[in-house]
């Protein structure tokens, strides 16, 4: 069953624009406190390329440019882009030819 009142339309440009906005405004965060990894002792088993990968990243997600590119590769070179295969290829092409180095807070 789908949610309906969760349905806004719209599709990527109203997404994006609300991401946008949201990131803008700093409504949300994408470094607070509830997206920082703990530290555990776990493992998976058997161990896979994906923990080895990301085990020692700070956040569930890769925030730095540099990570989210290598991800970005990694994913694409094995075929598992899942979700980020809807992304628009303008995105993507941003985020591989630009940096991070030059920005500032």
């Amino acid at each position: 069953m789908e949610c309906t009142s969760c349905n806004i339309g719209g599709g990527w440009v109203h997404f994006t624009n609300c991401i946008a906005y949201a990131l803008e405004t700093k409504k949300i965060d994408l470094t607070s406190p509830l997206m920082v990894r703990p530290k555990t002792g776990w493992k998976p088993k058997p161990v896979t390329d994906s923990y080895k990968r990301t085990k020692d990243w700070k956040y569930y997600i890769p925030v730095e440019q540099k990570l989210a590119q290598k991800e970005y590769k990694i994913r694409l070179s094995k075929g598992e882009l899942g979700d980020l295969k809807s992304l628009p290829q303008s995105y993507i092409d941003l985020l591989l030819n630009t940096s991070q180095k030059n920005m500032t807070n």
